[in-house]
């Protein structure tokens, strides 16, 4: 058989080639944005299959909140989406008052808000603003958390069902698994990683 000829190997290769225009920085970041766009526009129209007023009036930025698009993901999900939702919604558009459950350790997640403590571990309870604050009718006293941030992202420093999954493949042990610690001792290498997520 004939070997082929170098102009041929070439143009066979020259068609294959990427068309680079411009800095790389900047097709990472047409990449990195297409990716989200297409996200979230997935995240919206798996929201929409429940309520497509919520999937309207939600902006880009809310579609891609971590827990949004994990709930989204699961079936079923392990929060109800009008809870996780209600605080990533416009104020005007929540409802009055909604129906919301703890985990196991006593938290009431709201994302977008944040965090109720010290309730009865998966108790249900009434969450209503109350003069612009979010307060629960049955715990009058307490306060929502705000959730701390790492590079202008929330980050969720306690176990809760989403976790499950991940460190029961691990093991049996979610039940004495702590986020909180390891989160703020390795808050610097979330950072740094966040940094390089961000450009690439």
């Amino acid at each position: 058989m004939d070997s082929p000829s170098v102009m041929n190997v070439s143009a066979l290769a020259c068609s294959f080639s990427p068309a680079w225009e411009g800095s790389l920085e900047a097709r990472l970041e047409t990449w990195r944005d297409r990716g989200h766009r297409i996200l979230a526009a997935t995240v919206r129209r798996e929201l929409a299959k429940e309520n497509a007023a919520w999937a309207e009036a939600l902006d880009e930025h809310a579609l891609l909140d971590p827990l949004l698009v994990a709930c989204t993901s699961q079936s079923p999900p392990a929060m109800a989406l009008s809870q996780c939702t209600w605080g990533l919604l416009p104020p005007g558009l929540r409802a009055h008052a909604l129906r919301v459950k703890a985990f196991e350790d006593g938290r009431v997640l709201l994302p977008g808000l944040g965090v109720f403590e010290a309730v009865a571990p998966e108790a249900t309870v009434t969450v209503r603003m109350v003069e612009g604050d979010p307060r629960l009718d049955e715990y009058p006293e307490a306060r929502v958390c705000p959730l701390p941030e790492v590079e202008g992202l929330s980050v969720y420093p306690h176990r809760h069902p989403f976790l499950r999954p991940f460190i029961e493949r691990l093991g049996d042990h979610y039940a004495c698994t702590r986020v909180s610690e390891a989160t703020r001792h390795n808050g610097g290498a979330l950072a740094e990683a966040l940094r390089l997520l961000a450009t690439t």
